[in-house]
């Protein structure tokens, strides 16, 4: 991987925020937005606040264990970039602001944990030799509409990437067996499309009638070789 990969951060990420904890944060969310969407001055002036305390979360970087200290006083990160003169005249509460911010920056350090695992997984299996790697796998692989199957493989040398998901069909008495072609970025770990016209093979997922033909297709998307 080139330069300074992100993979280097290896940092105590912590336990993740529970999710009953999550969830309230996201309900201080909607309430907040609930609550201006009659009001277009004020609305503008909490997205403008909210931008500015999420500013100071991504300082303390991607831990889950920074963002419940700053938690314990979510009022006071409001307060830590409001001037005295905007604290006198803004009618928004600082305790649902607070929250509020601390909802949007974890759906952020989600994201970004799960890049940094990706790297980590990518690294692990150059290390060990490995040509392809699954970085991210839940469900039933054989196909359940009531468990659906999702898995991320990515080929080391390339970040060419294979995501393959059973999801149930209209009627949730079957399952679509799907493969698409994406791609890691070997450098943040992202996840992207493929672009049109690059000659990358499977551009449009394709459909498979059940869960060997579907893994027969990923085995030949394997050995094919990646677009020039």
């Amino acid at each position: 991987m080139r330069g300074d990969p992100a993979w280097s951060q290896t940092g105590s990420e912590g336990e993740p925020v529970s999710a009953e904890v999550a969830a309230a944060w996201r309900a201080s969310e909607a309430q907040l937005y609930g609550s201006l969407v009659w009001d277009p001055e004020l609305y503008e002036r909490a997205v403008t606040l909210m931008g500015q305390v999420v500013g100071q979360l991504r300082l303390l970087g991607p831990s889950y264990d920074e963002l419940r200290r700053a938690a314990q006083l979510p009022g006071g990160l409001v307060h830590q970039v409001v001037s005295a003169e905007q604290a006198g005249t803004t009618s928004l509460d600082p305790l649902l602001l607070g929250q509020a911010a601390l909802s949007m920056r974890l759906r952020e350090v989600v994201g970004e944990q799960a890049r940094l695992r990706r790297l980590r997984r990518i690294a692990e299996a150059a290390h060990e030799g490995e040509r392809w790697v699954v970085l991210e796998e839940s469900g039933e692989p054989r196909g359940d509409p009531l468990n659906p199957y999702c898995r991320l493989e990515v080929e080391v040398a390339t970040g060419r990437a294979l995501y393959v998901t059973v999801v149930p069909d209209d009627h949730f008495t079957g399952v679509l067996h799907e493969v698409a072609t994406l791609e890691v970025d070997l450098d943040d770990g992202r996840v992207r499309e493929v672009a049109k016209g690059t000659g990358g093979v499977g551009e449009t997922p394709s459909r498979h009638g059940g869960w060997v033909a579907r893994e027969r297709w990923v085995e030949h998307l394997r050995g094919r070789p990646a677009p020039c």
